[in-house]
């Protein structure tokens, strides 16, 4: 599975953000490529930007995960 934010043929980049952003090689290995990718932190902010903005409960990741993958846990009321 891969990001649905990496994009590109040429010159591959993240739109995640608010602008292009170009991942590193290890990057491109550790999160774009892979199901790994719910866990980049530009993956968890937007996801989470995306929810907050909908209304909805903050539970990062994208609609359409399934149960059984990896999700990054809403750990901010922990200081």
């Amino acid at each position: 599975m891969v990001c649905r934010f990496f994009f590109g043929k040429y010159l591959l980049s993240c739109n995640a953000g608010p602008r292009a952003y170009m991942p590193s090689d290890f990057e491109m290995r550790e999160y774009c490529r892979s199901s790994r990718h719910k866990i980049c932190p530009f993956y968890v902010k937007t996801a989470m930007t995306a929810r907050t903005a909908a209304g909805a409960k903050v539970t990062f990741g994208y609609p359409g995960m399934v149960p059984e993958e990896d999700t990054v846990e809403d750990l901010s009321h922990i200081r």
